[in-house]
C-alpha cells in the first residue's frame, strides 16, 4: 500500500512537470534549440541570458549602417552651416579689429613725441591668415610695426626698436591699453632700459601723468624717472647665512634726495650729486 501511494503521488509530478512542458515532441526541438542558443553564445564570447541584449546592438549597428548616406548628409549640412558662422563671425571681428588697429596706432603715435620718438612711426597691421591657420580668435594676425628713422618703412617691432627704445614703445603701448581695459594698477619694470638724460626726464613726465588715472608701480634704475615718483621705496639685497635677503623700505622725504644722489653718484652720494637731485625733484 505504501508503495502504491508512493507510485500514484510520481506519477502526479510526471503529469504536472508534463503538462508545463506541453507536447513531449517538442523536446527534441528544444534541446535543438538550446544547443543553437549556446553556440551563439560561445561564438559572441557572451552568456545565453545576455544574447537579446547583444541582438539589440546588432540590429541597431545595422540600421546605423542602413541610414549611413542620411547620417552623412546630415553631417555635412551641420558643418557646412558652422563654417559659415564662424566665416561671418571672424569676418566681423576682423573688420572691428582693423577699425582698433587704426586708432590703437594713432593713439601711440600721439605718445611718441612726448616720449623722445619724434621721428618714429608705429603702425599696427592685421593680416588674414590662410584658411588651415584659422583659430578659436579668429583669421587674423595681428603685428606691431615701426620705423624710428624718416624715409624707412616700418618693419615687426622686435627687429627694428633698440632696448630704450622698445622701453617707450611698450609703455605707449601700455597706457593706451590701461585706458582701454580700465586697469587699476599698472607696473613698469626697468622701462628706462637703455635710456638717460633728457629721454629718461621725458619717461618720467609720463609716467607721473599717467598716475592721475591709475597706480602706477616703477622699478628702475634711473634718478630722473624715480624723482617723478609720488613715493620712493629702496630695494636692498644681503647675503644671509642661508640665503640672499631682499629688502623693500619706504624712504621719507628727507631720505628721498639722499637716495637720488646716491644713484647719480654711482656709490656713495656727494655733494655735487645731491645738489643735482634736489634740482629733479624740484622739476618734480
Amino acid at each position: 500500500e505504501n508503495a502504491a501511494e508512493n507510485l500514484n503521488d510520481a506519477l502526479s509530478g510526471i503529469d504536472k512537470v508534463r503538462a508545463e512542458i506541453g507536447d513531449v515532441d517538442e523536446l527534441p526541438a528544444i534541446d535543438e534549440r538550446l544547443f543553437a542558443l549556446r553556440d551563439v553564445a560561445r561564438k559572441h564570447r557572451t552568456a545565453i541570458d545576455a544574447l537579446p541584449e547583444l541582438l539589440e546592438a546588432l540590429r541597431r549597428k545595422v540600421e546605423l549602417l542602413d541610414s549611413e548616406d542620411d547620417a552623412l548628409n546630415h553631417l555635412a549640412d551641420a558643418e557646412q552651416a558652422a563654417r559659415e558662422a564662424y566665416a561671418q563671425a571672424a569676418r566681423d571681428l576682423s573688420a572691428r579689429r582693423t577699425t582698433a588697429a587704426g586708432t590703437l596706432a594713432e593713439a601711440v603715435a600721439a605718445e611718441l613725441p612726448d616720449l623722445k620718438l619724434n621721428a618714429a612711426r608705429f603702425v599696427c597691421a592685421v593680416s588674414e591668415l590662410p584658411e588651415a591657420e584659422w583659430h578659436a580668435q579668429g583669421m587674423n594676425r595681428a603685428v606691431f610695426l615701426v620705423s624710428t628713422n624718416r624715409g624707412v618703412p616700418p618693419a615687426p617691432i622686435q627687429k627694428v626698436a633698440s632696448g630704450g627704445e622698445l622701453a617707450r614703445f611698450m609703455l605707449a603701448l601700455k597706457l593706451n591699453l590701461a585706458r582701454a581695459e580700465r586697469m587699476e594698477t599698472l607696473v613698469f619694470d626697468e622701462v628706462d632700459t637703455g635710456i638717460s638724460g633728457a629721454t629718461a626726464d621725458a619717461v618720467g613726465k609720463r609716467l607721473r601723468a599717467l598716475a592721475r588715472d591709475v597706480q602706477v608701480l616703477v622699478v628702475t634704475h634711473a634718478p630722473q624717472v624715480a624723482a617723478y615718483g609720488a613715493h620712493h621705496y629702496a630695494v636692498s639685497k644681503t647675503d644671509g647665512a642661508a640665503a640672499v635677503l631682499t629688502s623693500v623700505r619706504r624712504l621719507s622725504a628727507d631720505e628721498r634726495p639722499e637716495e637720488l644722489a646716491r644713484i647719480l653718484a654711482g656709490g656713495a652720494a656727494t655733494d655735487t650729486a645731491r645738489k643735482m637731485a634736489r634740482e629733479l625733484m624740484g622739476k618734480t
